[in-house]
C-alpha cells in the first residue's frame, strides 16, 4: 500500500503521521507526491510506523534526504 493510501485509509495527516513516525513533514510530502527517493533509515521508519501495511516495495528508491 502506497503511503498516501495508508494516510486516507488511516484518517491521518501529513503533519500527523510526521509526528507519529518521527519522519521531517518534508520527507513526507515527497514520498506521498512519489517526488524522488528516500533513504533506508526514513524507509525503515515508515515500514515501522506502519505496522508493514506500507511495505518497502511500496516507497520511492534512492536518494540523499538531508531532511529526514
Amino acid at each position: 500500500m502506497k503511503l498516501k493510501e495508508y494516510l486516507s485509509k488511516h484518517n491521518l495527516s501529513g503533519n500527523l503521521f510526521s509526528k507519529k513516525s518521527g519522519i521531517n513533514q518534508k520527507a513526507i510530502d515527497r514520498i506521498v507526491r512519489e517526488q524522488g527517493g528516500c533513504t533506508l533509515r526514513i524507509a525503515k521508519s515508515v515500514v515501522r510506523a506502519t505496522r508493514g501495511e506500507v511495505g518497502f516495495h511500496d516507497l520511492p528508491s534512492g536518494g540523499a534526504d538531508k531532511n529526514g
